[in-house]
């Protein structure tokens, strides 16, 4: 009993940690609240996995990640400022020890289906705050963003969409109905935002996923079926939150989209937000040229833009650590990239699921910084617990998020 009841905690204190990353602001109490639960959340795990015999695992990904954060602690001895760095460097260090506690944990237990439902969950707990904060009546409104909230709208709309994405695997692979009824409040919430980046993850992750699903099956009828039921779905989906909004032609989030898209065709208007990121690349791309090596110290970047992040993370990444810095970290996803393939080859649709949300990172990254962000850890942690989960039986939720509890029901004290 006791054991199980561990990995419980463990199960709930993930997703809680995880919802804290967000809305924490820099604040003492916020940063107090997140170290207890950080804390919290390591300790259980790895008393844990001392009570079962779960070894650390330690691979290639690891490595590189390790590497990445102490690369970034080691360029205080060249940072202008000290203490940005040491605060950016303790805060990568964290996620990466973190990460590989999670990782022999999940990697061991084999509930990879958990970080679906995690994403879910953890969506609709940004739902409650949001309607608890604005008031249910501002949820039908999507003439303008949601703002005046310690949650990022980016971040809002961002996990909304994945976690919208997360629901279609769940339909298409274990056709119940429970995940489409709960992708509603989500598509409400990504709309909400504003945000551009949410609107590309839902386009090009539902499509990109609905003709790898296809791809995966094997019978033409079963194809044509999966794919006018998913079609199908996503129309009604569409249509009830046109209907629920009043029309969401003129939402905010279409007209900030259309506004980017006018920047790379070069017709109609531009909005003074896109001008200005490029204005960012521009100054981080100095910063690069002037120390392209080893870059100007981890987080120092925001000396050079009036205390601004540069808002695309492959500049971000080349001005703060330079060269160096730069391939070390996207060296992680070529690793997840070549662990992944033997499974998308089989055919495995979680695979496959996870490697679109490996590419709609780094499409992403040319829009906001994320290599900082515990939201992009989890997605790793996800994908390596997919890439590296053959040699174990993978535990299917069946569409249900109940099912954790019947898969550790046989965990014996």
């Amino acid at each position: 009993m006791v054991k199980r009841r561990c990995n419980y905690l463990i199960l709930i204190l993930y997703p809680v940690f995880f919802y804290v990353t967000f809305i924490d602001r820099g604040t003492i109490r916020s940063n107090v609240m997140l170290a207890l639960i950080y804390f919290l959340l390591l300790i259980s795990t790895v008393v844990t996995m001392v009570s079962n015999s779960i070894t650390i695992k330690i691979n290639h990904f690891i490595m590189l990640y390790l590497s990445f954060a102490l690369f970034n602690l080691s360029s205080l001895l060249w940072a202008t400022d000290f203490r940005l760095s040491l605060y950016a460097s303790i805060k990568i260090m964290s996620f990466a020890v973190l990460f590989i506690v999670l990782y022999s944990y999940f990697i061991s237990i084999g509930l990879t289906e958990y970080f679906l439902w995690s994403y879910i969950a953890i969506s609709f707990m940004m739902f409650i705050h949001v309607v608890a904060l604005l008031g249910i009546e501002r949820i039908g409104d999507f003439s303008r963003r949601i703002t005046a909230i310690p949650i990022n709208a980016n971040d809002i709309g961002m996990c909304a969409s994945f976690a919208f994405l997360c629901c279609i695997y769940l339909f298409l692979n274990h056709k119940t109905v429970l995940p489409i009824v709960l992708s509603l409040p989500l598509l409400i919430l990504s709309f909400l935002s504003g945000s551009r980046k949410a609107i590309l993850i839902l386009v090009l992750g539902t499509v990109a996923y609905i003709l790898y699903h296809i791809h995966c099956t094997s019978k033409l009828h079963i194809k044509l079926f999966n794919f006018l039921t998913a079609s199908a779905v996503i129309i009604l989906l569409l249509l009830a939150l046109n209907t629920y909004s009043g029309g969401i032609a003129n939402s905010d989030i279409v007209t900030r989209f259309i506004s980017m898209l006018n920047y790379f065709t070069g017709d109609g208007n531009t909005d003074g937000s896109t001008l200005l990121r490029m204005r960012f690349i521009e100054v981080g791309m100095d910063m690069f040229r002037e120390n392209p090596l080893v870059g100007v110290g981890a987080n120092n970047a925001i000396m050079f833009n009036g205390g601004l992040y540069l808002h695309n993370n492959f500049i971000e990444i080349l001005a703060n650590v330079g060269l160096i810095g730069f391939i070390l970290y996207y060296s992680l996803y070529v690793v997840a990239f070549r662990k992944l393939w033997p499974h998308i080859k089989n055919k495995n649709t979680l695979a496959g699921f996870v490697s679109i949300a490996l590419i709609l990172q780094l499409i992403l990254d040319y829009g906001y910084v994320s290599y900082n962000l515990f939201f992009t850890i989890s997605k790793f942690l996800f994908i390596m617990c997919v890439a590296d989960g053959n040699h174990i039986r993978a535990r299917s939720s069946e569409g249900n998020p109940l099912y954790v509890y019947t898969a550790l029901a046989d965990v014996k004290d």
